[in-house]
């Protein structure tokens, strides 16, 4: 298990460089878009941006989780699977390009249109290059190539939107200067591959295997976030959209802290499962839902207790009526930090067709609850939407997990204790104590961490155990130094 856990460390290593500091690169381009434009147009360029995702998905499917399942199989031919991977991406990507332009047209008016056409076009065909470097060095879990990728093609991203602030471009030049990064992203992407992989090296139907299922559940994962905006642009006004969208911004890159432990758990919990080996993956499950689960409560905290402020600082005044919309979406963090290795544990243990069923249940009861609270508060309604689906994809999944309420509690009983008396203790002091708002946000999360490893004794001994070896190898040092040979 030690040998394990060092490699999700190594490969977590790499994918928080290239996921995490590259999308929070990303997110002040984003904010700084958000400053610039008012709250109408950031509106529609949010809309632009959540087909962008929804887009982009289609060009995959379930084909990454179908890939990662045969390529980590024992004697798999990876070239005969990459060739796979990549025809069926390329089929799908043109059908999506066609769909997309053919809904569009019929959907939106001019200036809607064109802002979406500029930015999706663009991004479906670069997706379908992108994914082809990153997913074949995660199949071989070389992460630091896969992080070099996202990072070189994040930045790219942000770098135009960075570009198009300073020369003060209009809404439909920032659409289209996104979109265009992509595809040079797609072109910095296969220049890492090209002479690694061979796209005709032949077709294994075993890509096809299960697809359906992965493709489900996958499609619920990324469409969820894009609800909010999608739904309420039908529904209500785009400064409304705006406004969601701002507030959405802020938990979206928050999760992405936590998603690349599960990112990196989700190999190997793949190869426990493939070899059958229950008990391992049950402990291996457990910790990465321990890790997560304390990353999602660590991160979210601040923006639970001091949303305005955080809005002040990274939006400006005018963006004042998203600060209730903040404190709620950062709870989402939390659950999410819990229901996503609650959902690989189906996953990799041949549970992903009763996953799938599942998440078809929760897209249907989210696009009922955004309409409903939706239409009636807006902005604010799609915010306590989209925390009451998070919150029955939780229970939903601990119910149709074998022994799912023992994995919970394993995982976050003793977490979630120390959560509520941080919790409890910020709102405290940020309603009742004159302490300025960072000074209360350090005073929480140093009470938060110490609880925690008061209460974990598994973490608690892994630190120590790390510090005494680091002591033990630094007074070492001068004794071996000075050895004869």
């Amino acid at each position: 298990m030690h040998v394990k856990l060092k490699a999700v460390m190594v490969n977590a290593a790499y994918l928080f460089a290239s996921h995490v500091l590259v999308r929070l690169l990303t997110a002040f381009a984003t904010i700084l878009v958000a400053r610039y434009l008012n709250v109408h147009d950031y509106g529609i360029l949010s809309l632009a941006l959540s087909y962008c995702l929804v887009t982009a998905f289609f060009t995959e499917l379930g084909f990454t989780h179908t890939l990662i399942r045969e390529g980590t199989k024992n004697k798999a031919d990876l070239n005969v699977l990459m060739s796979s991977y990549f025809r069926a991406r390329a089929f799908i990507t043109l059908l999506t390009l066609l769909f997309t332009i053919v809904l569009v047209w019929f959907l939106y008016e001019s200036t809607i249109r064109e802002a979406l056409y500029w930015a999706t076009i663009p991004s479906i065909i670069g997706s379908l290059f992108v994914g082809l470097g990153v997913q074949y060095f995660q199949v071989t879990q070389q992460m630091k190539f896969s992080a070099l990728i996202r990072s070189i093609t994040g930045g790219v991203t942000a770098l135009v939107l960075f570009v198009g602030v300073y020369y003060e471009l209009s809404l439909i030049a920032l659409a289209a200067i996104y979109g265009f990064s992509t595809v040079l992203g797609g072109i910095i992407s296969c220049s890492f591959v090209w002479r690694k992989v061979k796209l005709n090296a032949g077709w294994d139907r075993a890509i096809l295997h299960g697809v359906a299922s992965f493709t489900i559940t996958s499609f619920v994962i990324m469409i969820m976030p894009q609800i909010g905006p999608l739904v309420l642009e039908r529904i209500s006004t785009m400064t409304e959209v705006g406004y969601f969208s701002a507030a959405y911004r802020v938990p979206s890159i928050l999760y992405q802290i936590p998603s690349v432990l599960a990112l990196a758990f989700y190999p190997l919990l793949f190869k426990l499962g493939n070899s059958k080996d229950a008990a391992a993956h049950k402990r291996l499950n457990v910790m990465q839902i321990k890790f997560m689960s304390i990353t999602g409560m660590m991160i979210s905290l601040p923006f639970i207790l001091y949303p305005d402020w955080w809005i002040g600082i990274l939006l400006g005044d005018k963006w004042a009526g998203a600060a209730t919309i903040l404190s709620i979406l950062s709870y989402i963090v939390i659950l999410q930090s819990i229901n996503s290795p609650l959902s690989d544990s189906l996953a990799t243990t041949g549970l992903h067709k009763r996953r799938s069923y599942f998440s078809l249940a929760i897209f249907a009861i989210g696009i009922f609850t955004y309409v409903l609270l939706g239409r009636q508060y807006g902005a604010l309604g799609g915010g306590y939407a989209a925390l009451t689906v998070e919150a029955l994809t939780l229970v939903g999944l601990i119910i149709i997990k074998p022994s799912g309420v023992k994995l919970f509690f394993a995982g976050v009983s003793r977490t979630f204790t120390g959560f509520a008396v941080a919790w409890l203790m910020g709102m405290l002091i940020s309603r009742y104590t004159g302490l300025s708002p960072l000074l209360g946000m350090i005073v929480v999360e140093i009470v938060f961490f110490m609880l925690v490893l008061v209460l974990e004794k598994e973490l608690r001994e892994g630190i120590t155990g790390v510090i005494a070896k680091k002591l033990k190898i630094g007074r070492s040092k001068p004794f071996v130094e000075n050895q004869v040979p």
